[in-house]
């Protein structure tokens, strides 16, 4: 597997999405490489304590955008208010690690390769044509500049031209899309094979709690989440706690470190160190998202501790309503809907066992998706080299790792 975005600190849904799917890979019997192109700052050493020191590789990264390039950008945004929001299907690639990850290629002659987002596809080329090569695209990048500008100001991710987000597709073999109605768009976009593995979770059952008015939101920080915070601070939770005094909103994960949070009962935890314990003590997860692509990660891993979940349309996007889930999209339905789990235990309780019951489902169905992934890939493709990295890639200094 090859990622811009490294697996540890756990601190977003990406990073959660990648360890998950890596894990069950492993699970599955196969031997697994994580390679971490640096873009995103990481702890190389959690990261080779977790894959194994060596079977983690961290590639230095650079990026590096012609000026002709970076002029011609800046002429579309004078013709095309959409083109500041664009960029290339390559835009974020770095070309030097051509060449690192074609020595890697040849090192290891790995069966497949996985490539974390659609903006690195360019790292495919780098394989020979009998290797099995899939993109694990995370969201649909085609204008998804325009479902944020429905709502805020600004949009500082990724956004492409369906032409783009195409190239980028054709150079796989293989596309996992995260839910099924984003395999469609895809399905439209290239002749290539589509496969929906969504988010590979681990079920725990809830031990038994009093009920209490405990809500939670966890996140990592962006516009989405801080969005959905300010929805649940300054509109939801004032509607819930006129009706339930005691209702209590906790913030976890980086988006509860913000500066910003205070108001009234609500309690901003940060990080934590294990999610059992917290949603332990949790009641409703609650995700009033409006903006975004993909499957909103927060609301399946909720499901698999046995939380009722109330979302919005676009958090329910690739779930099930009903089982666990619970949909609003105003603040005064979502507050309405909150109110009506927590006045109703045995609601509550109908909830939590659909929650535990899709989940279950769901765990078994991502697995055997991603098995039929696995199973499509050559038994033997030659030789491989038996090499130790460490001899591998010896006297190379961008590939950096920790050894034992």
């Amino acid at each position: 597997m090859i990622s811009p975005v490294p697996s540890h600190p756990p601190t977003a849904g990406n990073r959660s999405r990648i360890t998950a799917l890596g894990q069950c890979i492993r699970s599955l019997g196969h031997d697994f490489f994580f390679a971490h192109v640096q873009r995103e700052i990481g702890d190389p050493g959690a990261m080779a304590d977790f894959w194994g020191p060596d079977r983690f590789l961290a590639l230095s990264y650079g990026q590096s955008r012609p000026l002709i390039l970076r002029l011609r950008r800046r002429f579309l945004r004078l013709l095309n208010r959409e083109a500041a929001f664009r960029r290339g299907v390559d835009d974020w690639y770095d070309n030097r690690l051509d060449e690192r990850i074609r020595t890697i290629a040849r090192s290891l002659r790995p069966d497949v390769v996985i490539v974390e987002y659609v903006f690195f596809s360019k790292a495919l080329r780098c394989f020979p044509r009998h290797v099995l090569r899939v993109i694990d695209t995370h969201d649909l990048f085609s204008n998804r500049h325009r479902g944020f500008l429905d709502h805020f100001e600004t949009y500082g991710s990724y956004s492409m031209t369906p032409r783009e987000e195409r190239k980028g597709l054709d150079r796989a073999d293989l596309i996992l899309a995260i839910q099924d109605q984003e395999g469609e768009h895809f399905r439209q976009m290239t002749r290539r094979k589509v496969v929906t593995v969504g988010h590979l979770i681990a079920v725990e059952p809830p031990a038994a709690r009093p009920p209490g008015a405990r809500l939670l939101f966890m996140g990592s920080v962006c516009k989405s989440n801080t969005d959905a915070v300010a929805v649940l601070r300054d509109l939801v939770l004032p509607r819930v706690r006129a009706e339930i005094p005691d209702a209590e909103l906790i913030l976890a994960g980086p988006i509860g470190e913000l500066e910003d949070q205070a108001a009234e009962g609500v309690i901003a935890l940060g990080r934590v160190e294990s999610l059992p314990s917290l949603y332990a003590t949790i009641d409703i997860v609650v995700n009033p998202v409006r903006a975004g692509t993909g499957l909103k990660i927060k609301n399946i891993e909720a499901l698999a501790y046995g939380k009722p979940v109330v979302t919005t349309t676009l958090g329910a996007a690739g779930l099930q309503a009903g089982a666990g889930l619970v949909v609003a999209d105003d603040a005064t339905e979502f507050a309405a809907a909150v109110v009506a789990i927590l006045r109703d235990p045995s609601r509550h309780a109908v909830l939590a066992e659909g929650a535990l019951r899709f989940a279950l489902d769901w765990s078994r169905n991502q697995r055997a998706a991603l098995r039929s992934v696995l199973d499509q890939a050559p038994a033997e493709n030659g030789a491989r080299s038996d090499r130790p990295l460490e001899t591998a890639f010896r006297g190379r200094p961008w590939m950096r790792r920790r050894m034992p």
